[in-house]
Formats: structure tokens, C-alpha cells, sequence
């Protein structure tokens, strides 16, 4: 059963809440507008471009979670008035975000044709996609952060 939150605890929620939300929702309307402008160039590209897309918001969500977890910590952490426990959380989640974030990006630039060649698609359109999504690795270590 869920608890009926107070006024004052259904305002603090939505503070801390519509962070997390605006930036899930930039980050897909961003991705949808490249798309849609791409697609004025070429269907195919904006097609490629589109599923590498697709793979980036996923490892985008990943570090979202990541980061909400280590939030949540964080809070309680300070609600208890321990900065101890505060800076050891905030470095272990800096330290395995980065950690992530440089094993995924190997990761990918040594699988990423394996990773398109899943999705089964035309030959210039998997290159679009490859593209792209080279241009995009590097910068899963700032997702991460």
C-alpha cells in the first residue's frame, strides 16, 4: 500500500523529481529533432542515425539509474548528518561510473558492428549507424559523470 504524502512531501518530491525528468526528456527530444532534421538530407541517414540513437539513450538511462541510486544515498546520507559516508558514496559512484563508462566505451568501439548487425539493417544504413555512433562513444564518459 502506498502511503498518502503530505502538501509539503509531495512539493520536495516533485523538486527532486523534475530534475531527473527534464533531463530524460531533453535528452529524447534532442535525439528526435537530429532525427527529424537529418530526415529533410535523407531518410536513410536520419534512419541510422535514429538506431544510434536508440543505443545511446539506453546507455544514457543506465547512467541515469546509476545516478538516481547514488542520489538516494546521498539524501539519506545527509538527512543522517554523515559526511563521511557522504564523500565515501560520492567517490564510489564518481570511481564505478567512470569505471563503466570506459569498460562500455571499449566496449563499444570493439563490438559496435556486432551491436548494429542486431538490428538487421540495409547496408549504408548500418554505416550511417556505425558513424554516428563512433561519434557518440567518447562521450559516454560525460553521460557518466
Amino acid at each position: 500500500m502506498v502511503p498518502n504524502l503530505t502538501r509539503i512531501q509531495s512539493t520536495r518530491f516533485l523538486k527532486l523529481s523534475l530534475p531527473l525528468i527534464l533531463e530524460v526528456t531533453f535528452v529524447i527530444i534532442v535525439s528526435n529533432v537530429v532525427v527529424w532534421m537529418l530526415s529533410n538530407y535523407s531518410d536513410r541517414v536520419a534512419a541510422g542515425v535514429a538506431i544510434a540513437g536508440q543505443v545511446n539513450n539506453t546507455i544514457f538511462l543506465f547512467f541515469a539509474i546509476v545516478s538516481m541510486g547514488a542520489g538516494i544515498l546521498m539524501a539519506q546520507s545527509a538527512g543522517s548528518k554523515n559526511k563521511a559516508k557522504m564523500q565515501s558514496i560520492f567517490s564510489n559512484a564518481l570511481f564505478f561510473a567512470l569505471l563503466f563508462a570506459i569498460i562500455g566505451t571499449i566496449l563499444f568501439f570493439l563490438f559496435y558492428r556486432d551491436i548494429f548487425s542486431f538490428y538487421q539493417l540495409d547496408a549504408d544504413v548500418q554505416a550511417y549507424a556505425e558513424e554516428y555512433g563512433l561519434w557518440l562513444a567518447p562521450f559516454f564518459i560525460i553521460n557518466a559523470i
